[in-house]
């Protein structure tokens, strides 16, 4: 929730945020100095769908590299990428890895 997101032009609000990842990486690496004694890793891959699929034919973001895929858990469809996560056991992630629906992991 942002107040008053309404008076903000959104490329300033996106300009800010985007600026912010040189932050959150710094903020990030001084989080693993602290937690990187670790003997437990902790790895998940999720679905990352890009947009519904009654809308996909329509989506022209990541045509290239974005495909179809399946959610056992949903037990639906979609459109978009694979998410691979690794974390330590205090729940700091180590890695994070797009994968494209078209390769096995």
């Amino acid at each position: 929730y942002f107040p008053n997101i309404e008076i903000a032009k959104y490329k300033t609000f996106n300009k800010h945020a985007t600026n912010l990842w040189c932050v959150i990486r710094y903020i990030h690496a001084e989080l693993l100095k602290k937690f990187n004694k670790c003997d437990l890793y902790l790895a998940d891959r999720f679905s990352l769908p890009i947009c519904h699929p009654s809308r996909s034919k329509y989506s022209n973001l990541f045509e290239d590299k974005a495909s179809w895929g399946y959610c056992a858990a949903k037990k639906e469809r979609y459109y978009g990428f694979k998410v691979l996560l690794i974390t330590t056991e205090q729940g700091m992630h180590q890695l994070m890895v797009l994968i494209l629906m078209n390769e096995n992991y």
